[in-house]
């Protein structure tokens, strides 16, 4: 048996408390590199009067109309979906009728996703045509006052897909995200007269683009350099975990991709990149510091604010001082975006 002395067990109280201290100086000062907002949020819950099916919100066009995706009661897949316009003032619905997309490209299936809206009241949204034997895509748009009058504007080639998109504010350069999932993501930039070019090929994945309003910037998620695999009883390779669990960053890089920046490091599953109206703050959904849900990142403080506390879809609204984001209960709240952000 060691038996201490008084004078030692004194002592080592004291390292013990500076070892104490220590840590809790350090923990204070990594928690102080973002900000946890949320919990001082006001918000107020929004109910939508809309058929039986499942359905989410893709954008906050105008002060009182949103787009809704919706799925018919028991037919939920990628294929029945259809946008559907929302009056959160007066509740007045109207469905985007896509038939005319169907039919004009001999589709056996149609489905939409990824819409991004305009200031001019023009809804820029992403169609899939199932044929036979592949997937095709297409980049199609609708105006609000005319919403049964579809256009066509790119036409992108044989079994090219994409599933997420972004526009510059003129419309007339575009990024894809060509993956759905969390894994191997790819950006391909595409113009009216070019076809689609990767970008970033040093990176292993690139999804989630953003274009910022004022056009300086695009955001993104991504991730350099190689996957190293875990070890594993079989060929080695990197398997769906060794990807789901590696961590993202968040980038910006110019509208001549020449100069790429990594903003934020080390988030896992990043994902629903998108800008604020003003394009002060990149808004995204992922966990960092160890906290999971929706942050902001100022781009002029380089501050990250985490703002909802779960993994949720978002929308800014068309002034940018309110956000729409699902909450764990299954309903939609409004939150007031608090003047120490806004300032």
């Amino acid at each position: 048996m060691i038996i201490r002395s008084k004078e030692q067990i004194i002592a080592s109280l004291k390292i013990l408390a500076l070892v104490l201290l220590l840590y809790g100086v350090t923990a204070a000062n990594q928690f102080r590199r973002f900000h946890q907002v949320h919990l001082n949020l006001n918000k107020t819950q929004i109910n939508f009067d809309v058929p039986d099916g499942k359905f989410y919100v893709d954008n906050w066009l105008s002060p009182d109309i949103i787009v809704l995706v919706f799925s018919p009661e028991g037919q939920f897949s990628r294929f029945s979906k259809k946008f559907l316009i929302y009056d959160m003032t007066t509740a007045k619905r109207e469905f985007i009728n896509t038939d005319s997309l169907n039919e004009g490209n001999n589709c056996d299936n149609g489905g939409v996703s990824g819409a991004n809206s305009f200031a001019d009241g023009v809804l820029y949204f992403f169609f899939e045509c199932q044929k036979a034997d592949y997937i095709n895509g297409e980049l199609s748009i609708v105006r609000l006052g005319d919403i049964q009058n579809i256009e066509t504007v790119f036409q992108f080639p044989k079994k090219f897909v994409a599933h997420s998109f972004t526009l510059s504010p003129d419309k007339k350069r575009g990024i894809l995200d060509t993956s759905p999932g969390l894994t191997t993501n790819s950006l391909y930039y595409f113009n009216d007269h070019q076809n689609p070019q990767q970008l970033f090929p040093n990176f292993f994945r690139a999804g989630s683009p953003a274009w910022s309003p004022n056009g300086n910037q695009i955001a993104f998620a991504g991730s350099e350099g190689i996957i190293e695999p875990r070890q594993n009883i079989f060929s080695g390779l990197p398997g769906f975990n060794d990807f789901l669990d590696h961590p993202w960053g968040l980038y910006i890089t110019d509208p001549k991709f020449s100069d790429t920046e990594l903003l934020l490091s080390n988030i896992i599953v990043l994902r629903w990149v998108q800008w604020s109206p003003d394009s002060r703050f990149i808004s995204f959904v992922g966990e960092y510091e160890g906290f999971d849900g929706l942050w902001l990142y100022d781009v002029e403080s380089k501050i990250p604010y985490h703002i909802w506390d779960y993994d949720v879809g978002y929308n800014w609204s068309p002034s940018g001082d309110q956000i729409m984001v699902l909450g764990r209960d299954g309903n939609y709240y409004i939150l007031d975006i608090p003047e120490v952000i806004n300032q």
